[in-house]
């Protein structure tokens, strides 16, 4: 398992060290009152030029607490991402406030290629109600409803894909 989670460590630092520069005029620095981004569109990857995210509109006064939800995939972790300059920004204007240090630990998510009752487990044995909590605890229960044939002895994971 060591291992397995090695290679797989090493994959994304491979693919991360591969990754080129991002341009400083992506950003406006030097704006005390707020973050904004004004029209602003973005991509991860500028080779791609896919845009992510499109037509984005967002004033974030100084000292406000936000909170960006939605389900996922809809763009929340790039949105935060096009704010700490970490996105390709295609179009548009982005503003932020000069910061001494920022940190960003983003949620990586981590799948053995297994079933996906397997993967909730994770090798403990199973408590019926406890199990029940965590799918809903996790909000899974439309992903298993998608699974209509084997519900959650699906297997997921990254099959097939060389690390």
């Amino acid at each position: 398992m060591n291992f397995i989670q090695a290679q797989v460590s090493f994959h994304r630092l491979e693919q991360f060290l591969k990754l080129g520069e991002l341009r400083a005029e992506n950003v406006i620095r030097n704006m005390p009152s707020q973050f904004r981004i004004e029209n602003g569109t973005f991509c991860w990857d500028r080779t791609e030029d896919i845009p992510v995210l499109r037509n984005i509109n967002v004033k974030i006064p100084s000292g406000s607490l936000v909170a960006v939800v939605g389900q996922v995939g809809c763009g929340k972790s790039t949105l935060l991402s096009a704010l700490l300059e970490k996105t390709e920004k295609l179009d548009g204007k982005v503003y932020v406030k000069v910061w001494n240090y920022r940190i960003y630990i983003p949620q990586q998510a981590w799948i053995q290629n297994a079933t996906l009752q397997e993967n909730v487990l994770f090798g403990q044995s199973r408590d019926s109600e406890r199990y029940k909590h965590v799918i809903s605890a996790c909000a899974l229960d439309p992903d298993i409803e998608v699974f209509y044939q084997r519900r959650d002895l699906t297997e997921i994971g990254e099959k097939d894909k060389t690390i």
